[in-house]
């Protein structure tokens, strides 16, 4: 497995911030990655293990852990989406 430069990982990052707690809508669910809608724009996102996510069902942007470490020690993390309970 690769890792991503530091640089485009920074890039690809840097407005996290802006969607941590953001409650959508799923548009599509996979297995492991989920299309949702936020305030009028669309993002792919990860699903959170052993969450379910079907069309219309709301839930919300949450930071996670993606991999195990590598060798280097690098542990990447990123935004995913969990199921709101209601």
């Amino acid at each position: 497995m690769t890792s991503i430069p530091p640089p485009v990982y920074w890039r690809q990052t840097k407005n996290w911030q802006n969607l941590l707690g953001k409650i959508g809508t799923v548009i599509l669910a996979t297995t492991n990655f989920v299309l949702i809608e936020i305030e009028g724009q669309r993002y792919e996102l990860m699903t959170v293990t052993g969450d379910h996510l079907k069309p219309k069902d709301k839930a919300v942007c949450v930071f996670r852990r993606l991999s195990l470490p590598t060798p280097s020690g690098l542990i990447e993390y990123g935004l995913k989406a969990h199921v709101l309970k209601s």
